[in-house]
C-alpha cells in the first residue's frame, strides 16, 4: 500500500477570480471531473501576486479573470510579462468577456490561450478536460509562444 511519500504531487492550478459563485462553480467542476490536481484560488490581481512571490509560480496552469477588482487580469498579465520567473506553466484567461479588443490585448500581454466563461457547469466541465493536457504533460507556455484563441465554450 503507497504511503503517500513517494507519490508525485498533484499539479496546482492557480485561479484568480473575484466571483464566490464561480469559484465555486470551478472548484465542484474540478471534483465531478476527477481531476487529480490541486486548485488554489486569489481574489484579485494582488493577492494572486502575493502568492506567486510565495512559490506559487510552481503552477502548472493560471486560470486568470480579467475583471476583478483591485488590480484587474490585464495588470497582472503586464505584471507577469515583468517578472517571468514567477510566471506559472500557462495562463489562461477565463473571463465572461468575448469582446474582440479584450482577446487582442491579452494575446499582446502574453497570454496562452483566452477562453469564454461558459455559463454552464457542464459546459465548464468540458472546457477543463480541454485543459487538462497542460497541467498533466507539465508543458510550459511562455510570452512569445502565444497561441490565444477565443473559444465560446
Amino acid at each position: 500500500m503507497p504511503d503517500g511519500k513517494n507519490m508525485p504531487a498533484k499539479p496546482l492550478i492557480l485561479v484568480a477570480e473575484d466571483e464566490v459563485s464561480d469559484r465555486s462553480l470551478l472548484s465542484r467542476a474540478v471534483e465531478r471531473a476527477g481531476l487529480q490536481v490541486r486548485l488554489e484560488f486569489a481574489k484579485d490581481g494582488l493577492e494572486l501576486i502575493s502568492r506567486l512571490r510565495a512559490g506559487a509560480s510552481e503552477a502548472s496552469l493560471l486560470l486568470l479573470d480579467l475583471d476583478m477588482p483591485g488590480m484587474n487580469g490585464f495588470e497582472v498579465l503586464e505584471w507577469l510579462r515583468e517578472h517571468l520567473d514567477m510566471r506559472p506553466g500557462y495562463v489562461v484567461v477565463l473571463s465572461g468577456s468575448s469582446d474582440g479588443d479584450d482577446l487582442r490585448r491579452a494575446s499582446e500581454l502574453g497570454v496562452d490561450h483566452y477562453l469564454v466563461k461558459p455559463g454552464d457547469p457542464a459546459e465548464l466541465l468540458a472546457t477543463l478536460k480541454r485543459l487538462e493536457p497542460y497541467w498533466a504533460e507539465g508543458r510550459r507556455g511562455g510570452f512569445g509562444s502565444t497561441e490565444a484563441a477565443a473559444s465560446a465554450a
